[in-house]
């Protein structure tokens, strides 16, 4: 390799010549693998190239080593001053069948051993690599850090890792499940991480909806990627406590809703203990930009005691040299008590969301915490914890896993003693929130429903398939991945499952009856076209010529099919009435109406001075009758009495 050094500019310039003048070229550079830190005074780097180009160099260049964090941001890395001269490498001579070409180059701090690269100890080494063309255009370049570690600082950084996995909710507006490509590629690589390495402390947050789905959906694969998590589980991987579907706690606070964020955390929990047999760790808190002291408050009393923040979401901001970074500080919640929290530093997050390459992103990250390493106090932490935003990559992932558990100046710990301080608040902030959407339209919608749903279930007589799907539709409905427009496709949904149920009871069209009495029982009949019974109230009103003894409501249980009800109706007077029959569920404000009809009721019973005046006429007659059978009846002149014994 030492060879490679005397390809000089003079090279590059004759074979130039050769080649035509104006001819386009393009090519492209990829870092898949780098030594993450210098060992045993070698530095490998893997580089791919991608684009038609067929001759070229690379071109290998070191720069003065840095002690700064502040160094690594992206604006400054690579600025510095050169160190030493160049490596440049033919592209013909340098890259396999698969267009990847491996550099190993020897580091040494003497130079008198004559290495590639004479690198000190103890510092970070800016790396640029160039992807040229033979006359020199630079048609690709990256910077990538250099780490050579100083074996004098025995004493780790506690550093602790939070991944997360997030995405849109799996359950459809019309039932159906579908689940998000990038979101099963980050749940595939985090399992096979964990798989792999089962005793490395980190904490995972994971969507509590895809983790039911993917338990319900019947295909082994799907059952795979939670099965994947269980060793891990059992040893080192702690679960974070989240909400069913993401949803933003203030967003429901400021609606006067909090109860729906707590059911909604509730119901993680249950998943992952049902699912996945452990315990959601719920006292850490990663908060949203959205949040306010208030909103300490909320967690505080769903059980969250320590949090994380973003250091852009706090007031005042800290410096990128704050201790705020390496401890904990206090946050002041609504009530002015001070809580625990750690400070997330928005260069380490930088690193993730600038750098497409893993490699390059994961080694501006060992860099970052090399430095820090080797320039605080020996109780400094750190925390890591990957944005949402970025995409959990098998290769980023893996690399996360294998280089944070092994690297010298790194010691993983979990989350919770890092945020925790019983006796000492560093720093204290205020939190300054970002606009929280307006939840107005939503809430409402949800209300409503709810009111929906809850009737419906009454009438069911408790929890029932059907409601618990539509429920699952409504609760979908939370998720701040959805549009207005979106979630009133569930709530449509759910109002259109709930009119076809309306629609499956029955009553008779205008019903006439006729009353011989002053009280009567009317048969009526109701058909329950359900396949389960029902609960339900039956509503009678009349038109004041009426009354109903057993009351104006009456609770029944329909069963599947034809049913027949009796209806105890008294007459106050003789003639037509009609009655208005209604059909309503058996909630409290008997919101939904089933099925209406009415009953015409005509009554001929006799008045009480006809019956007064039947009853005298009778007694005449009776007086009359018992008179005549006892008087004796006159003998006809005619009459001739017949003896028997004359003839």
């Amino acid at each position: 390799m030492r060879s490679i050094k005397y390809f000089f500019l003079p090279v590059i310039l004759l074979v130039s010549l050769a080649h035509p003048v104006g001819a386009e070229e393009s090519g492209g550079l990829s870092l898949i693998g780098q030594t993450p830190w210098v060992n045993e005074e070698h530095l490998t780097f893997d580089i791919r190239v991608s684009g038609p180009l067929e001759r070229g160099f690379f071109v290998i260049q070191a720069h003065q080593g840095i002690t700064q964090i502040s160094s690594l941001s992206v604006d400054q890395v690579g600025a510095g001053d050169l160190l030493g001269s160049p490596v440049l490498v033919p592209l013909s001579s340098s890259l396999n069948s698969s267009g990847v070409a491996t550099f190993d180059l020897s580091v040494s701090a003497l130079p008198e051993n004559e290495a590639d690269l004479t690198l000190d100890s103890g510092a970070v080494y800016p790396f640029t690599v160039q992807l040229t063309s033979i006359d020199g255009t630079v048609l690709d370049q990256f910077v990538t850090p250099v780490i050579v570690p100083d074996d004098s600082f025995s004493s780790p950084l506690t550093t602790a890792l939070r991944l997360s996995v997030a995405g849109p909710p799996p359950l459809q507006s019309d039932g159906s499940v579908v689940f998000d490509d990038t979101l099963l590629t980050e749940l595939r690589a985090l399992g096979d991480a964990v798989s792999s390495h089962p005793s490395v402390p980190v904490t995972i947050l994971l969507p509590p909806a895809t983790v039911v789905g993917l338990s319900r959906s019947g295909l082994e694969a799907h059952g795979q990627l939670v099965d994947l998590l269980t060793p891990g589980l059992e040893s080192s991987v702690k679960i974070a406590s989240a909400s069913f579907v993401t949803a933003d706690p203030e967003a429901w606070r400021q609606v006067n809703r909090s109860d729906i964020y707590r059911d909604l955390l509730t119901h993680g929990d249950v998943v992952f203990v049902d699912r996945l047999g452990v315990v959601a760790q719920r006292s850490v808190t990663l908060l949203e930009p959205t949040a306010t002291a208030e909103t300490l408050s909320l967690l505080l009393q769903f059980g969250s005691t320590e949090f994380l923040v973003d250091a852009h979401h706090l007031t005042p901001i800290p410096g990128a040299s704050s201790d705020a970074f390496v401890q904990p500080v206090a946050l002041r919640d609504a009530n002015g008590q001070l809580r625990s929290a750690r400070v997330l530093d928005p260069q380490i997050s930088s690193y993730f969301t600038n750098y497409d390459e893993p490699v390059v992103a994961v080694q501006f990250l060992l860099a970052h915490l090399a430095l820090l390493s080797w320039s605080v106090q020996e109780d400094a932490s750190a925390v890591v914890v990957v944005p949402e935003q970025v995409a959990l990559l098998p290769l980023l992932v893996d690399l996360l896993f294998n280089t944070l558990s092994e690297a010298p100046f790194v010691e993983l710990s979990h989350l919770e003693p890092l945020v925790l301080s019983e006796n000492f608040f560093g720093p204290t902030f205020d939190l300054w929130p970002t606009e929280v959407a307006s939840m107005v339209d939503r809430a409402n919608g949800h209300g409503l429903v709810e009111m929906v749903l809850s009737a419906y279930q009454e009438l069911l007589g408790g929890p029932h398939p059907s409601v618990i799907t539509l429920t699952g539709l409504l609760e979908t409905t939370t998720a701040v991945e959805l549009s207005n427009d979106e979630v009133n496709k569930y709530f449509s949904a759910i109002y259109h499952e709930v009119t076809e149920m309306m629609g499956q009871f029955y009553l008779p069209d205008s019903q006439n009856v006729r009353l011989t009495s002053r009280q009567a029982t009317v048969p009526f009949t109701v058909e329950n076209n359900l396949s389960v019974p029902a609960t339900v109230v039956i509503g009678l009103t009349s038109d004041g010529r009426l009354t109903f003894p057993d009351g104006e409501e009456i609770l029944v249980t329909l069963q599947p099919g034809s049913n027949r009800i009796l209806l105890t109706v008294a007459a106050r007077a003789s003639g037509d009435a009609r009655v208005q029959v209604t059909l309503r569920s058996p909630d409290q404000s008997r919101l939904l109406q089933l099925a209406s009809t009415q009953l015409f009721v005509r009554t001929t019973k006799l008045s009480g001075v006809g019956v007064l005046l039947l009853v005298m006429a009778l007694s005449v007659l009776a007086v009359w009758w018992v008179r005549s059978a006892r008087a004796p009846r006159p003998v006809s002149p005619d009459y001739h009495e017949v003896n028997p014994q004359e003839d």
